[in-house]
């Protein structure tokens, strides 16, 4: 199973804490897939978060822009979450996982 998150653009307290709050319903290791192809930025606060929340679930990313990219590739996020180019390539990962 597996959960997309569409943000705007991300910045400011309440918008990181609507992402904390989507996720912190789920269950520890639950796939999540944040889909920032709709996304213009995400601020380095935002990133911070989602990275301290990889120890719960299984995030990874799609649609990463370069005003997304900046902080991601700086901060070595890559390391840590995977890139897909987009929801069908993720869908196609799960796919070849489960089999």
């Amino acid at each position: 199973q597996h959960f997309v998150i569409t943000c705007a653009r991300v910045h400011l307290p309440e918008q990181r804490d609507d992402i904390v709050a989507k996720l912190a319903i789920l269950e520890q290791g639950s796939r999540v897939l944040l889909d920032l192809s709709g996304t213009e930025s995400f601020g380095s606060g935002a990133w911070e978060v989602v990275a301290e929340l990889a120890d719960w679930c299984d995030i990874s990313v799609c649609g990463l822009n370069p005003g997304c990219g900046g902080v991601f590739h700086s901060w070595g996020l890559d390391r840590l979450l995977r890139i897909f180019p987009s929801e069908r390539e993720y869908i196609r990962y799960l796919e070849a996982q489960a089999q």
